[in-house]
């Protein structure tokens, strides 16, 4: 009789080594690559590094309010960036848009109109995207006296100024809004 266990343990053994040799566990995507490396964790940026850029997300278009056909808010998200860290960051400051007509603030003319967000607004106005927290802002061409735009796009600019007396940050180039369909 222990000859016979024996045997079948023995058989066991052999066909689980021969299993286990001739499996091969392989992960790849469906058309054969390899899988992407398992994601980490990004650098949080420390709460002491200065503002060095800014970068703005639009809403689809600008929205018309008062029934005249053209359209009189700009809606926008604000994300502040401390390079090289990845992440955007909420910081205390100004926020300044200045509004120009096509093409005149490569010519050096001054702005149509602005609009300064101060830090207390931008407290109430702080929320968090997809892409980390922002500044979710509404900008009303008619509290700068703007509406109706006459022009069928406009020029936007933005400009940061940290609270703490640091370098100004401005916007890479200026943003074009079509204010027309």
């Amino acid at each position: 009789m222990l000859g016979r266990a024996a045997i079948r343990l023995v058989i066991v053994v052999v066909v689980a080594v021969v299993v286990a040799v001739g499996c091969e566990t392989s992960r790849q995507t469906s058309d054969g690559r390899p899988m992407p490396p398992t994601p980490t964790q990004p650098v949080a940026t420390p709460t002491t590094a200065p503002v060095n850029a800014i970068a703005l997300i639009f809403g689809p278009k600008p929205i018309e309010l008062d029934g005249d056909g053209i359209p009189d808010r700009i809606e926008l998200d604000a994300y502040l960036f401390a390079r090289p860290y990845p992440q955007p960051i909420l910081a205390p400051g100004v926020m300044v848009f200045e509004v120009y007509a096509p093409g005149t603030f490569a010519r050096g003319e001054r702005p149509l109109g602005e609009w300064r967000i101060g830090s207390e607004q931008l407290v109430r106005l702080a929320d968090r995207s997809v892409f980390g927290p922002c500044f979710r802002l509404r900008l009303d061409l008619r509290e700068i006296g703007l509406a109706p735009f006459p022009l069928p796009q406009l020029d936007l600019r933005c400009r940061f100024e940290p609270s703490d007396g640091g370098a100004a940050v401005e916007s890479r180039g200026v943003e074009r809004i079509s204010m027309r369909g």
